[in-house]
This record gives C-alpha cells, sequence and structure tokens, in this order.
C-alpha cells in the first residue's frame, strides 16, 4: 500500500498538561488522532504562552517540570502531525485507482520529506532557544533526511546539564550524524552542537 507520508510513529499524548498556576491564558482542547493543524498551532501557542508567562513572573510561576510536560507535549503533537487526514489516502486511491498511487505515492513522499525534516528541525529549534537553564530540556534535531539521532544509536541530550557532560566521542557521533566536522576541544564541540540545535551558548544563557 503507498502511503503519501511516511512519518514517525510515536504514542499520542492522553492529555494535554494543566495550566501553570496564575496562567491567563487559555489550555488546548484534547487533540485528535491524529493531530489536525489546529492542534498545532494551538500546541505551539500554548509553549510560548508558557514561555512568555514564565519570563513576565521571573520564573516564579513556572516550574521546571510544568515546563517540561508543556514543552514534551507540543513536540508530541509536532511530531505526530501527518499533514493529511486519515481519510485522504483512501479518497485519493478511489478516485484515481491504484495504479497511478502505487506509481505517484513513493515520488510525493520522497519529495516531501525534506519538507516535514525542515519543519521538524524548525520546530525543535524554536523550542531550543528558550532553554537556558541547566534543567531545560532539549528537543533533538532530526537530520535533513528527517532522521533522529537516537534512532540511529546516538546518545541524545536531554537537558543542558547532559548537553554539557557530553565527552568528544559523543560530541563526534552527534555532529556526524549532521554531516558536521567536529573542530576543537570537546567545549568547541559542544558549542558545535549548541549553534546547530539552536541552543543559546552559555555566556549567553
Amino acid at each position: 500500500t503507498a502511503h503519501l507520508c511516511c512519518h514517525k510513529i510515536l504514542m499520542l499524548p492522553v492529555a494535554v498538561p494543566p495550566l501553570p498556576l496564575g496562567a491567563g491564558f487559555a489550555q488546548p482542547s484534547l487533540p485528535a488522532t491524529p493531530p489536525t493543524p489546529l492542534d498545532v498551532v494551538q500546541a505551539n501557542e500554548y509553549l510560548r504562552n508558557t514561555k512568555r508567562f514564565k519570563d513576565m513572573t521571573g520564573g516564579a510561576q513556572v516550574t521546571a517540570v510544568e515546563e517540561a510536560s508543556i514543552t514534551a507535549y507540543t513536540h508530541k503533537i509536532r511530531t505526530e502531525f501527518v499533514g493529511a487526514p486519515a481519510w485522504f489516502g483512501p479518497a485519493v486511491a478511489a478516485a484515481v485507482g491504484p495504479a497511478v498511487v502505487a506509481a505517484v505515492g513513493p515520488a510525493v513522499a520522497a519529495a516531501i520529506a525534506p519538507v516535514v525534516a525542515k519543519l521538524d528541525q524548525l520546530s525543535a529549534k524554536i523550542a531550543n532557544a528558550n532553554a537556558h537553564n541547566v534543567a531545560d530540556p532539549l528537543i533533538p534535531l532530526p537530520d535533513n533526511a528527517g532522521v533522529l539521532p537516537v534512532a540511529v544509536g546516538h546518545f541524545v541530550p536531554a537537558t543542558r546539564a547532559a548537553l554539557d557532560n557530553l565527552t568528544i566521542a559523543q560530541c563526534d557521533a552527534l555532529l556526524g550524524h549532521y554531516g558536521i566536522v567536529p573542530a576543537g576541544a570537546v567545549a568547541d564541540r559542544r558549542n558545535q552542537i549548541r549553534v546547530h540545535w539552536n541552543i543559546p551558548l552559555p555566556e549567553f544563557s
């Protein structure tokens, strides 16, 4: 069977993380299965509002656990969004016939795969730009083919603290996944990862 998009299959979140105490914005509604474009927009807005609320209150009203859960939820919604609704593929197949779908489907999937990867990279970079504290969660970037480093056995730091403790071998493996040539001492290689993942450098965090 041809598919228009072969994307990451992850467990759907069972619930939207609760609002931080005193937040003056709305909690997103329960997402559809799979998430719709509206679900993605609402999840992104939920994370942005949470980050904004944290900054406005000096971090007093948003705990690290709350921020991490909302960040993880938003990332799940982004990665589980497959674009076309469930009925789209069967409807196309019925309209144009299995022979045409079989011929065109792989070409379409190959054509949009880099676009999906770029969207995933952008989503991760937006989230990582707000990782200023050692306990802040990090969202790993896929490579240009959409492959996450953990999928091929590389160690992926979950927080800034974990990134700060990467060994040279771990740095080299991650950099190699993105086709980046490692350079300098281990601190320099960690900074190469920070730059690629859009994580604030230590002197600016």
